[in-house]
């Protein structure tokens, strides 16, 4: 897991505090306006491939560790369903509400 490292002032005051504060929308027009639309995008490649190692590798970590423990496989919808399933029922069963605790 990685935190961010604490930031302690040790210079002058910082001169970005003086500047005035621009709007999402006036970014998003410059930014559009400098580089095009592909201009949000920007980085997003190398982004993803520093990204990959880490999260495929906790990935493998996780799984090793639940195929170790012999964890149950459930899929997708039948973990939907029963979820759904048991909501509905409680709020139809009148032996399950909150005044009946």
């Amino acid at each position: 897991m990685m935190v961010q490292p604490l930031l302690i002032p040790t210079g002058p005051p910082d001169i970005f505090a003086r500047l005035p504060r621009r709007s999402f929308l006036s970014i998003a027009r410059s930014i559009h306006a400098q580089e095009g639309f592909r201009g949000f995008f920007r980085g997003l490649g190398p982004t993803y491939l520093r990204a990959f190692p880490s999260n495929a590798s906790a990935l493998f970590i996780y799984e090793g560790i639940m195929r170790a423990l012999g964890a149950e496989k459930v899929d997708f919808f039948s973990l939907f369903f029963g979820v759904m399933l048991m909501l509905f029922n409680c709020r139809s069963d009148p032996a399950l509400t909150r005044a009946s605790y």
